[in-house]
């Protein structure tokens, strides 16, 4: 699929197994508790919520 002319900051694309969409602030539990998830693989777990809550607002910038 190509995507170089979607704007994915803030364009949702949608397929059969996936929704795409821009990163929220009301993501930042389910982000936090995934990268605490043990058996997660993660080459980078954000472990505090301001450190998540930081990522999330660079993002969103």
């Amino acid at each position: 699929m190509d995507l170089s002319g979607i704007d994915l900051t803030t364009e949702v694309v949608r397929t059969e197994r996936l929704d795409l969409r821009p990163y929220r602030t009301a993501d930042v539990d389910a982000v936090l508790t995934a990268c605490q998830d043990p058996e997660r693989p993660s080459g980078r777990a954000e472990r505090s919520r301001s450190v998540t809550v930081s990522v999330t607002e660079r993002l969103r910038s």
